[in-house]
């Protein structure tokens, strides 16, 4: 079935058979330009060029797959659509007229070349995730890595977007932007929200001040994050006894326990786990922010993200509850994900703010580091697609995310060399 946006894909590359263009009124029609595209409210093309049998216009083009559309979307009482010179459809199935006077009309469907209308309906018919999952093989190579490049510094620049808008909009220190990020990491999808809101009601400027004190670090975390409201055992019991001082003397308010979640999470994902993780972190600031913000002087990268929760959580993931005594750090996966979410891309900015930005080297740094595993980029290896290292892993995950899970194959660079 073919769609609106296949029709402004169509109109903007100019796929259509142009000699002798005819609108359904029998005026010759030639597209001198087919307009800028608009990603808001109002005619679809603004700045359109074009030439009625002798006579040169400029305006807005209005796309449809049915003429008829244009009264189904109610653009005959919106005045925004009154300087459109061309009606591009598919089927011409009635006529469009603004204040009575007819739109000149092109119907495209006997100008658009058959195996392109084929090609398309085979890439977005497949009933697979991965709508090319089968043929993106034949696009060459030079061109497939030329747009995963593109994809993998777009996903890059959204990262950087993001902890900007933190520093510059929300007015966060770079030290709390840091932190904030850390946090979102450890929190990972089950308990991002959580760790949003911990951060937030517990700033890091607070955690420093006690920076060489496990027992205080520990009674700051997870009093604001609701777990010592009733002690359990000995160690809550000492953490909510400290925390009691700590949350007068700072007026912290405490999170309802309730949003922390259990639920497909293993143990050594247990919320209570990833925010010994934090305080561990916390222990370790001086060295680990400086890191974040000179990338370059690291040595061994992994190594600086070693995480280890503090003795109470060898026999314990949770509070009151024994367990068989192990040592919980962090995993490889684990501080690989906060090296290549949180660090990397905060070293990335703030290097870009000092004027000190080097593509390359960050680029090199993500090729050297593992690529993570998870259901979508198993998903993309499946299909074919190279994930040797975190750059690759970085790069399908923008791939699946921006344009496989939504079929926007139109906007792909691989879909349209497909389409060509």
């Amino acid at each position: 079935m073919l769609n609106e946006n296949f029709l402004k894909y169509v109109w903007r590359h100019r796929y259509f058979s142009t000699p002798d263009l005819k609108t359904v009124c029998g005026k010759h029609l030639h597209v001198l330009n087919p307009g800028l595209e608009n990603h808001t409210d109002g005619p679809d093309f603004s700045v359109a060029s074009i030439k009625l049998d002798d006579i040169s216009w400029i305006g807005h083009a209005e796309l449809h797959v049915n003429a008829s559309d244009w009264y189904r979307h109610n653009h005959h009482e919106d005045s925004k659509y009154n300087n459109v010179i061309l009606h591009v459809v598919y089927n011409a199935d009635t006529e469009v007229d603004i204040n009575g006077q007819p739109i000149p009309t092109i119907e495209l469907k006997n100008y658009i070349p058959e195996d392109l209308v084929k090609r398309y309906q085979a890439l977005t018919t497949n009933n697979g995730t991965i709508p090319c999952s089968q043929n993106h093989f034949d696009v060459p190579n030079i061109i497939k890595s030329a747009f995963l490049d593109r994809v993998f510094i777009g996903r890059l620049e959204q990262k950087v977007e993001l902890i900007q808008k933190d520093y510059i909009q929300n007015k966060l220190s770079l030290a709390q932007v840091f932190y904030k990020w850390i946090g979102q990491t450890l929190g990972q999808k089950n308990n991002v929200f959580g760790f949003e809101l911990l951060c937030q009601y517990l700033p890091i400027e607070v955690l420093l001040k006690y920076q060489s004190s496990v027992e205080d670090i520990e009674a700051l975390l997870f009093g604001v994050a609701g777990f010592l409201q009733n002690p359990v055992d000995f160690y809550s019991e000492k953490l909510a006894k400290r925390f009691v001082h700590l949350q007068y003397l700072y007026k912290l308010e405490v999170i309802d326990r309730i949003i922390w979640n259990y639920k497909g999470v293993r143990p050594s994902g247990f919320p209570t786990i990833r925010i010994a993780f934090l305080a561990s972190f916390i222990r370790q600031w001086n060295v680990l922010f400086k890191a974040g913000l000179n990338f370059k002087e690291i040595k061994n990268p992994i190594g600086y993200t070693k995480l280890i929760a503090s003795s109470y959580w060898d026999s314990h993931y949770v509070f009151g509850k024994e367990s068989k005594f192990v040592v919980k750090q962090a995993g490889s996966d684990l501080r690989h994900r906060i090296l290549v979410n949180c660090m990397l891309p905060f070293f990335y900015f703030y290097s870009k703010r000092t004027g000190a930005a080097n593509y390359e080297f960050l680029e090199k740094v993500y090729q050297t580091l593992p690529a993570e595993d998870n259901t979508v980029t198993r998903k993309m290896a499946e299909s074919g697609f190279v994930l040797r290292n975190a750059k690759d892993a970085q790069t399908l995950m923008g791939l699946y995310k921006n344009y496989c899970s939504h079929k926007k194959c139109l906007r792909c660079g691989i879909g349209h060399a497909l389409l060509k």
